[in-house]
């Protein structure tokens, strides 16, 4: 897969938390058997956004998936670099990650660090390839846009958030979702714990 999926427990989010997301998964990461957690804009394996960026050679559309994500999605994941971005690059949303399969499907030459996507996204980091769709669809480009303040994926109308809170492998997962369920349910009074 590319990607660590055992012991990742994955929690819907909606607006109705984006007030109080930080405290919430704050408390969530200090919970003993919790290693670390991080917030995307969209559910692996559920769906995602595209855009579409000229090639750099042929100068054809080419589809990006795309995710909005904070700076502990590859770690939490257990993601694998294949360029990490030097410290302090990461610093606006314009500097972005992409995966292998983007790097070739745009047809970039040469070291892609510093070049940019389409005409203000600066290319920082490159992961390895990882399944974020079914496998059956094998994978696709994708460009991660990671920012400081993931607030802001909760606040859009109609937009909905998850969080991936990776379990320590000895915990007791029946007894670590229960918890976390009752944290969840202290900041969230609306939406059911699922």
């Amino acid at each position: 897969l590319g990607l660590y999926k055992d012991q990742i427990l994955s929690i819907p989010l909606s607006a109705t938390v984006a007030k109080s997301y930080f405290p919430l998964r704050d408390e969530i990461k200090q919970q003993a058997g919790v290693q670390n957690v991080t917030v995307t804009n969209a559910g692996l394996f559920k769906g995602y956004n595209m855009w579409f960026v000229k090639n750099f050679t042929s100068k054809m559309d080419v589809g990006l998936a795309n995710m909005v994500t904070d700076n502990q999605f590859v770690k939490t994941l257990g993601l694998k670099w294949k360029t990490e971005p030097a410290a302090g690059t990461m610093k606006s949303r314009n500097h972005v990650l992409l995966n292998e399969t983007a790097i070739k499907e745009l047809g970039i030459k040469g070291n892609p660090i510093g070049q940019l996507l389409g005409e203000k996204d600066e290319i920082t980091g490159i992961v390895q390839d990882f399944h974020f769709t079914s496998l059956q669809n094998g994978i696709k480009a994708m460009e991660l846009v990671v920012v400081s303040d993931t607030t802001n994926i909760l606040n859009f109308p109609g937009s909905n958030g998850v969080l991936y809170a990776r379990l320590d492998p000895e915990a007791n997962i029946q007894e670590k979702v229960a918890s976390i369920g009752k944290i969840f349910k202290k900041y969230d009074h609306e939406k059911p714990f699922e």
